[in-house]
């Protein structure tokens, strides 16, 4: 009998909030994971509520602030950092855990290894692709020490190739496994009964094209584009409405870009949770669209792109830009179209065959709904579990 595994994760949050593909993924992950039989537990922000769920024990901890968030004083960022290491070598002293699961932004890593110091238990990072983008463009110290952080990982997790090619690129030359995120399985449901939902929502004109969007509001998902290119066909007289849902950094601009628009009723801003209504969404839409981009300056970028799948799985057509993991999410002219994300003609072209090729958009629907079954694996972490348990470190009196 394989002995069980007793992982502990530091993780950004857990659960996850509605938006974001990153924190969904580590949300599935850890599911699976302890549904394989895994004891896990979770070491997440203090914002994060204390719980004990389906196995998961979840324990919020003073962590210091990623991502998105800005320190106004550097010595609360060093204290944050201090405060999050002692918390986490608390819970280190106290439990032998086979394994620490890091998903892999610079502080994380920086503050597992230093918490670890001692009792150097082995750790695998999970890695979405946009932390190591910015190694790049980043300083040279930071850059070094990021690259040294990835190496003394024992392996590594991959949302797609694209990411694990970017490990290699940084000279992470450990054992790497692709993951590729899942999507639940759901039922059939009645197409033209969830357009019709979405037309006496938001009062929209039947006759239209409904393209629909679902993410976060950042530059790099491509959103201010994907207006242009919307203008452009709606001043060729074509038939186009959008539904823009989620939000970010760039709301605030693209409702001031929708109200200067001349095609400003056109452009819609809904809010869609998750659940049903999320799944009335993407099988009620037309096209789903997301044109993507690498950002020039910080080369920040998708690393894979679960909502195109998502989309693909209710038989929607997809647009999603030719970079980072969408190449990977997206079977080009099968059931969805590859676009240059900062090119509105570009973008433009791909609604335009929709538009005007009804039955393109039921062929590449159809389509998607096969390319979107091999995400959902009946058995997918079976490759990572028996690498773990290969890498384990028996415990005092145990036999390899």
């Amino acid at each position: 009998m394989q002995p069980e595994l007793n992982i502990l994760a530091f993780l950004r949050n857990f659960p996850p909030p509605n938006d974001g593909g990153a924190f969904v993924y580590n949300y599935q992950l850890f599911e699976e994971l302890q549904r394989s039989g895994c004891k896990v537990t979770i070491l997440s922000h203090s914002e994060s509520k204390a719980q004990e769920a389906d196995g998961i024990k979840v324990i919020p901890i003073r962590s210091i602030k990623t991502g998105r968030f800005v320190y106004q004083h550097s010595f609360k960022k060093l204290f944050d950092l201090i405060a999050t290491i002692l918390e986490m070598r608390k819970h280190l002293s106290y439990t032998r855990y086979d394994f620490i699961f890091s998903d892999a932004g610079y502080l994380q890593n920086l503050t597992v290894f230093i918490a670890n110091l001692l009792t150097n238990i082995p750790v695998v990072g999970i890695n979405m692709g946009e932390e190591i983008n910015k190694i790049q463009q980043t300083t040279r110290l930071r850059s070094w020490l990021e690259r040294w952080l990835l190496r003394t990982h024992c392996m590594n997790i991959c949302i797609s190739n694209y990411t694990q090619d970017l490990l290699t690129a940084c000279g992470a030359n450990q054992p790497s496994i692709i993951i590729f995120p899942l999507i639940e399985e759901k039922p059939t449901r009645d197409k033209p009964a969830d357009r019709q939902f979405l037309v006496d929502t938001y009062n929209l004109n039947r006759d239209n094209l409904i393209v629909g969007f679902l993410g976060r509001h950042v530059p790099r998902k491509g959103l201010l584009t994907l207006i242009e290119a919307i203008e452009r066909l709606l001043y060729e007289k074509e038939q186009i409405v959008l539904l823009i849902a989620g939000q970010g950094s760039e709301t605030d601009r693209i409702k001031e870009r929708i109200a200067r628009s001349d095609y400003c009723n056109q452009f819609k801003l809904v809010i869609v949770s998750s659940g049903e209504l999320k799944d009335r969404f993407f099988n009620g839409i037309d096209v789903f669209a997301m044109p993507n981009y690498e950002e020039p300056i910080t080369g920040d970028t998708e690393g894979f792109g679960i909502v195109f799948i998502e989309a693909a799985q209710f038989g929607t057509p997809v647009i999603g830009g030719n970079a980072g993991g969408v190449v990977e999410a997206i079977n080009n002219q099968y059931n969805g179209y590859l676009v240059d994300g900062r090119n509105a003609d570009s973008i433009a072209e791909a609604i335009r065959l929709y538009c005007q090729n009804p039955s393109l958009r039921e062929l590449h629907g159809q389509n998607g709904k096969e390319w979107a079954k091999q995400f959902m694996k009946v058995d997918p972490l079976a490759p990572l579990l028996e690498a773990l348990r290969d890498k384990r470190i028996p415990k005092r009196g145990e036999k390899k």
